[in-house]
């Protein structure tokens, strides 16, 4: 009659062997029987065990009291199952908009008045302005481009669910800095949205910009290399523009995002404004190249006059060695200023020795 290896070997009143006294006999549902024990005992209220077994265990909507775990009874005469508040220890069942209310021994769900069903399903409805079940957003209307269309939000919008209806406001991707636009591109929001724009002297489609070869400018928003063009002092190579390798046969230069598929062979080269003849150095005055541009500066036995210091013009005159003793001349002969130079004529009685 118990199954926990006593012998069966003296039955109480109302429980016989099978005529085996020494194989346990097993106690039925809702019984148990502990070590050493010679008889089975009825579980507690609302609670209930398997056959041959030790101990019982709570049904459901309850739990064990003091000393006891959460569902089995250890088989002391006092224990005992409490009712279980599904509601406090979340181990309902309801809809995330339901009210759930304990009762004994089990609990009930309760959908609000504009979310209909069952209580473990609520159906919310969408436009009511009412944000429930599925539902991303609920701004009160069917309308669209206000951030929130068949109650799901549109990228680049934010809802705010703390207001009735719900408001969706424009998500400034620029300001929030969660855009992908390149180091040398300019963020611009739109709404639901942003563009990027690649700065003046980079091309590209905003995500990916890359600068104009040395030499060369471009204007902000330029999409590929054939939008820079060669500063003053620099020339375009030969090699060309004009000509493009073209990478897909179905693309033209102007068919939009095709346009791309031409590879340049672009480049910017200095101009030699000093062997071009092309600077604007004087009379007394050497030119000297420079990346892009040129510099003039006096020649030896020359010395510089300033026009305007502010604009950086200057003249170059000729020196006059024989004013500023800077010639070589013998005491006893005669200096001569020239062009660029001086000479130098023995006096009368003197020869040059």
């Amino acid at each position: 009659y118990h199954g926990n290896g006593t012998l069966c070997d003296a039955c109480d009143a109302g429980y016989s062997c099978d005529g085996d006294v020494s194989k346990p006999e097993m106690c039925v549902v809702g019984t148990y029987s502990r070590v050493a024990a010679s008889s089975c005992t009825s579980c507690p209220g609302n609670s209930t065990s398997e056959n041959a077994s030790e101990y019982c265990n709570c049904v459901a909507g309850y739990v064990g009291d003091g000393g006891t775990s959460a569902k089995r009874l250890l088989t002391y005469p006092n224990s005992t199952c409490l009712n279980e508040d599904e509601c406090v220890t979340n181990s309902h069942n309801c809809d995330q908009v339901a009210t759930c209310t304990d009762t004994i021994g089990s609990f009930t769900c309760t959908c609000p008045a504009s979310f209909p069903g069952n209580g473990t399903v609520c159906a919310s409805v969408c436009g009511d302005g009412v944000r429930g079940g599925v539902e991303q957003c609920d701004d009160g209307n069917a309308d669209t481009g206000d951030g929130c269309e068949s109650c799901v939000i549109l990228p680049g919008w934010n809802c705010s669910q703390y207001t009735v209806p719900e408001v969706c406001r424009d998500l400034d991707e620029c300001s929030a800095n969660v855009d992908n636009c390149h180091a040398s591109a300019t963020c611009h929001n739109t709404q639901g949205s942003f563009t990027c724009v690649c700065d003046a002297n980079w091309f590209g489609e905003g995500t990916q910009c890359t600068a104009c070869t040395t030499g060369s400018q471009s204007t902000s928003n330029s999409s590929t290399e054939h939008d820079c063009t060669c500063v003053d002092g620099f020339v375009e190579l030969v090699l060309n523009r004009t000509t493009a390798i073209l990478l897909d046969s179905s693309a033209t230069e102007t068919s939009g995002t095709s346009h791309a598929l031409f590879v340049y062979s672009f480049e910017c080269s200095d101009v030699d404004e000093c062997v071009q003849g092309s600077s604007t150095c004087g009379l007394g005055m050497a030119c000297n190249n420079t990346l892009g541009s040129f510099l003039c500066e006096c020649l030896t036995n020359y010395v510089r006059v300033d026009d305007n210091s502010t604009l950086g013009t200057f003249d170059c005159e000729d020196r006059d060695e024989c004013v500023d003793a800077s010639n070589d001349c013998d005491a006893n002969a005669l200096c001569n200023n020239t062009v660029g130079s001086f000479t130098c004529t023995c006096n009368t009685g003197y020869y040059d020795s």
